[in-house]
C-alpha cells in the first residue's frame, strides 16, 4: 500500500482526550492536549437539544441526554451536559448556568426557571450519589439547598416558593438561607468524565 507521501509504510497514531503519540512510544505527545485540531479530533461537537422551561413556573424533563434549558424569559440558558448514569436511577449531567460551570452534578430530571430567569430549581447530588433539591440565583451566582429533595416541582415568585407539584408541599426560600456562591467553580473534560465513569 502507498501512502499520500509516497512512502509504502503507514504510521497509526493514537489520540485521546490528552495528547496523540504512535502506540508503545515512550516519547512525549507529538502535540499537547491543548492544541486546538487535536481537541476537534477527539472530543466532537456536543449538540444540545432545546427546552424551553413554561413562563407558569412548571418544570420540563431533561434526562439521558445533552440539553439546553432555555429560562422563559427565553435569554438565561443552562447547558446540561450528559455524563454517565448508574444503575438504579436517572442520568447526571455537568450543568452550565448562564456560561458559569456549577459544581457537583445536576440529575437527569425535573428542572423549572422562574419567569423571569432569575432562579432556577433542579435535582442536585454534590457528591456521588446524593440527591437534593439546588435553587440557583443566577444574577448572584450562588445557590442554597432545600430540606428535602422535589421531584417534579413548580417554582414562583414573591416570596420565592418551591412546590411539589405530586404532593402540593411548598416550600419557600426564606431571607435567611444559607447561599453558596459558584463563581470560582472549574469542570474538568466532560470526554476523560464520559470516560471515567461511564
Amino acid at each position: 500500500m502507498e501512502t499520500v507521501d509516497g512512502h509504502d509504510s503507514l504510521t497509526i497514531y493514537l489520540a485521546d482526550s490528552t495528547d496523540l503519540r504512535q502506540p508503545g512510544c515512550s516519547r512525549p505527545p507529538l502535540l499537547p492536549a491543548h492544541h486546538d485540531e487535536i481537541q476537534a479530533l477527539v472530543q466532537p461537537e456536543i449538540i444540545y437539544q432545546n427546552v424551553q422551561c413554561p413562563s407558569d413556573g412548571g418544570s420540563v424533563y431533561c434526562g439521558y441526554g445533552d440539553y439546553r434549558i432555555i429560562a422563559p424569559d427565553g435569554q438565561t440558558q443552562a447547558l446540561l451536559t450528559y455524563v454517565t448514569e448508574p444503575p438504579f436511577g436517572d442520568s447526571y449531567c455537568r450543568l452550565t448556568v448562564a456560561g458559569k460551570p456549577f459544581p457537583g452534578f445536576a440529575w437527569g430530571s425535573h428542572f423549572a426557571w422562574t419567569k423571569d430567569g432569575r432562579f432556577l430549581v433542579f435535582a442536585w447530588m454534590e457528591k456521588l450519589y446524593d440527591r437534593k433539591t439546588a435553587v440557583v440565583d443566577v444574577d448572584a451566582s450562588a445557590f442554597c439547598t432545600l430540606p428535602g429533595y422535589v421531584h417534579t416541582m413548580r417554582v414562583s415568585l414573591g416570596p420565592l416558593t418551591i412546590s411539589d407539584v405530586k404532593t402540593g408541599e411548598q416550600q419557600q426560600i426564606s431571607d435567611s438561607a444559607e447561599w453558596i456562591s459558584y463563581d470560582a467553580v472549574r469542570h474538568p473534560n466532560i470526554w476523560s468524565e464520559r470516560a471515567k465513569y461511564g
